[in-house]
């Protein structure tokens, strides 16, 4: 199970038809002596150490443990930690984030929220017995991008096409192939596979889904088409090397002289961005259990700001979340017995890190080529 890391803040309020105290109304009276010490008064404060938030003592004491964990683990800096506060899992929240920041570094297009929670366990007394006690087996670390955006790339795609050929293809595959394990965004091809099953019930087109739905009646087929995405429509949205799931591409020591010998600044500052990450060895290892249809983008690619990109990937969204749906790029389990995982996951992260950070340099750059 689960413990949820809302940030849930308790507070008192007087109900609508409260009764008011009778001691208020003697301070309504007007005496001369309270005149001269009215302003003595004040309201009490509370030392800074008194906590605002009250934790009971048993989540507190398990809260305590997964803060033991990430100090055993040395993964929580001195600096993370603020003078005082009211919940140990806050504190190891904003101590996960904050070691995200700065591994990433500045981002212009991914909002990136990595969210740690609590597993509870079997927690049982000497004899074996379960009892009531709190107590936390391990953690999960799970990440997604919070609020996607639309990025329209086509006219920097196809300025590096016209530069030097198959380059725009190659820029469009690397971004697939690579941010699929680390990061994955929604581009051309991503919305042609949607459209099929969306619209075309796994085909190709959509004459298997017309036929379905209106067999001979040449008025209805007109209806449905005029209203859906066709294969048409997604072959004028996009240029054919876009859509092409194995499209002619350029290896790393090509794009290495591109980037070194192209005249245009723009083709060579793009083709290092695609050397380096190209270049960088990353293992399929984060992925989190799908139950259900995958919607944890990035960021949606589209060619044009009024494509059709957009309207796919919005119909993906609204049909995913009548069912069982995933929107977490990545998770990892750490049992609390083992900090020492916790720090080789971090090394380990370092190179998804880099690669998001060129993601999202090559889709800002893609983007501002007009």
């Amino acid at each position: 199970m689960l413990e949820g890391m809302g940030r849930f803040h308790s507070q008192l309020r007087r109900s609508a038809d409260a009764q008011q105290s009778g001691v208020a109304a003697t301070t309504a009276v007007r005496l001369a002596a309270a005149y001269r010490v009215r302003a003595g008064w004040g309201l009490p404060r509370l030392d800074a150490r008194v906590p605002l938030e009250l934790t009971p003592h048993p989540l507190a004491s398990a809260n305590a443990t997964v803060a033991r964990f990430l100090l055993e683990a040395k993964a929580v800096s001195e600096r993370d930690i603020p003078a005082a506060w009211n919940d140990e899992l806050l504190v190891c929240q904003a101590a996960l984030d904050a070691w995200v920041k700065r591994e990433i570094g500045p981002l212009r297009c991914f909002a990136p929220q990595f969210v740690l929670r609590p597993v509870r366990g079997s927690a049982r007394d000497a004899r074996g017995l379960p009892t009531q006690k709190v107590e936390y087996s391990q953690i999960q670390v799970a990440w997604f991008q919070q609020d996607e955006q639309q990025w329209a790339v086509g006219y920097g795609l196809e300025r590096l096409e016209q530069a030097v050929p198959a380059l725009g293809a190659s820029a469009l595959h690397i971004l697939d192939e690579h941010s699929r394990f680390v990061y994955p965004v929604f581009t051309p091809r991503t919305a042609q596979d949607v459209a099929s099953m969306l619209y075309w019930y796994g085909e190709e087109d959509e004459t298997f889904a017309l036929e379905e739905a209106c067999g001979d009646d040449e008025e209805a087929r007109a209806a449905m088409r005029n209203e859906m995405v066709t294969k048409a429509h997604v072959t004028e949205a996009f240029p054919a090397w876009s859509l092409a799931w194995q499209p002619e591409t350029l290896d790393a020591a090509r794009l290495a002289r591109i980037a070194e010998d192209n005249g245009d600044a723009f083709t060579r500052d793009v083709a290092s961005l695609l050397t380096r990450l190209a270049r960088l060895k990353i293992k399929d290892d984060c992925r989190p259990e799908i139950d259900g249809e995958f919607i944890g983008f990035g960021a949606v690619l589209s060619w044009r700001a009024d494509d059709l990109t957009v309207r796919v990937y919005d119909d993906l969204i609204n049909t995913a979340q009548q069912a069982e749906f995933c929107d977490v790029m990545g998770e990892v389990f750490f049992d609390l017995r083992e900090p020492r995982a916790l720090r080789a996951w971090q090394r380990k992260m370092r190179v998804r890190f880099e690669a998001i950070g060129l993601i999202d340099e090559l889709i800002w750059r893609l983007s501002e080529a007009d």
